[in-house]
């Protein structure tokens, strides 16, 4: 079992981040798409949590007489979004996002940001 996963690694790090599959594979291997498909508040895994925040500003917003806007960051590029029922787009449920990009890391790949730029997910 030990030698197998030594020769898998090994595999890896020739082809990973310095070899053949430099410009798709994170510091750890792992295909750098994955990492920031899995960061993003639209992955299933946050399905639950990212309701419970949008309905419970939305609660807010409406009892305060307030309009909410996200400000995120760390998916390696700057962007915009809107959180809105397209029938009623001025009402309380409305909500604004703008997503920032650390100073510090390195753009994602091309191919990763027109995956996401053309992504039209309604949720």
């Amino acid at each position: 079992k030990e030698v197998v996963a030594s020769g898998f690694s090994q595999v890896k790090k020739a082809v990973g981040k310095g070899g053949l599959m430099g410009s798709v594979l994170n510091q750890f291997g792992e295909i750098d798409l994955a990492e920031v498909l899995k960061d993003m508040w639209t992955h299933e895994t946050k399905d639950l949590e990212r309701t419970y925040f949008i309905r419970t500003l939305q609660g807010i917003a409406q009892q305060k007489g307030v309009r909410m806007t996200f400000l995120s960051g760390d998916v390696s590029c700057a962007g915009a979004g809107l959180v809105h029922d397209p029938s009623h787009p001025s009402d309380h449920k409305t909500m604004y996002q703008i997503i920032t990009s650390p100073i510090v890391a390195q753009p994602s790949q091309n191919y990763i940001l027109k995956l996401l730029h053309n992504q039209k997910s309604l949720y």
